[in-house]
């Protein structure tokens, strides 16, 4: 009985250490890895929620990549939300984080989906002087 007694507390004991050191973990994760769950969701509401923290957790540890790449993905989740003017501006910040760390290889989605939404808008049009249609 009292092996018993000594097992249930043990087992106990290692629950709220486990429960309380989880949630420590869950508040403080690797941006990588919030980067990974974030492109790895289904659910855009979700994974904007993902990319935003990981943009947090970089922009804490100074990480430029992860930065540059939250803000891209954060674009595309507003643009999958339809939300066009907040794709715009998280492309724009992720192309300036590019310029300002010149790092060329991580421009190309935020060029992607300013395109986009401009074309869009109509931009395009107005931009070349007619559709692509007419050419």
């Amino acid at each position: 009985m009292m092996l018993l007694k000594k097992g249930s507390l043990l087992f106990i004991s290692l629950f709220i250490l486990f429960n309380n050191g989880y949630s420590s973990y869950q508040n403080n994760q690797n941006p990588d890895s919030l980067l990974k769950k974030a492109y790895r969701s289904t659910e855009s509401s979700k994974g904007l929620k993902l990319a935003r923290q990981a943009l947090f957790e970089a922009t804490r540890t100074n990480n430029k990549t992860v930065i540059i790449k939250s803000l891209n993905l954060i674009a595309e989740f507003y643009w999958d939300l339809r939300n066009y003017d907040s794709t715009k501006i998280y492309a724009q910040k992720a192309l300036l984080e590019a310029n300002k760390y010149q790092i060329d290889s991580l421009k190309g989605d935020s060029w992607l989906y300013m395109g986009m939404v401009s074309y869009g808008a109509g931009d395009f049009e107005i931009l070349y002087g007619g559709s692509i249609n007419n050419r």
